[in-house]
Parts: C-alpha cells; structure tokens; sequence
C-alpha cells in the first residue's frame, strides 16, 4: 500500500467482509482490511487514501490490453496511480 505521497505504508494481510475472509470486493462494499507495517496516527491517518502498489509491468499490461475490462472507477484508481508514480518516481512510468 501506499499513501497519496507515494510513501510505503503495509502490505495487505487480509480482507473481512462481515467476519469472513474475501479475496476480492466490489465498489462500496465495506470491509475491514488488516495492514502490516503502519501505525495509525503516524505512517497513516484518518482519512487518508490509500493505494495498492501494483507493479509497473502489471500496470502497463492492464493499461494497454484489459482498460475495457474496468470499469469507469477503476480506470480513474489506475489513472491516480499512474500520475502518483510519475509523479514521484519517474515520469515516464508505466509508458
């Protein structure tokens, strides 16, 4: 994971939805997600956004071949990931 200034912050451990595990979850479902590495309040606070750091190669490739998979909220997700790593990282990330 990592926050809107490209800081690390955890890796995701698992997901909860209702008390039981889930591998995967769709737009506005509320689920209770447990994060190793950060301590609230200090590498994350309330309110924060959070984004899975998905690695370039696989952003390239959902990028150029499968953007007609995702739908519009997705595509905006990996859009704000594409320009928080050109941001930060280089600004021919992902081309």
């Amino acid at each position: 994971m990592v926050r809107a200034d490209n800081k690390r912050v955890g890796l995701i451990l698992q997901i909860q939805m209702e008390g039981e595990s889930v591998s995967e979850t769709k737009e506005g479902q509320q689920v209770a997600i447990s994060i190793r590495g950060p301590t609230i309040g200090r590498q994350i606070r309330e309110g924060d956004q959070l984004l899975v750091n998905i690695p370039e190669s696989h952003v390239k490739r959902l990028h150029t071949h499968f953007t007609d998979m995702l739908t519009p909220s997705e595509l905006e997700t990996l859009e704000e990931l594409i320009e928080l790593k050109r941001k930060y990282e280089s600004k021919f990330w992902a081309r």
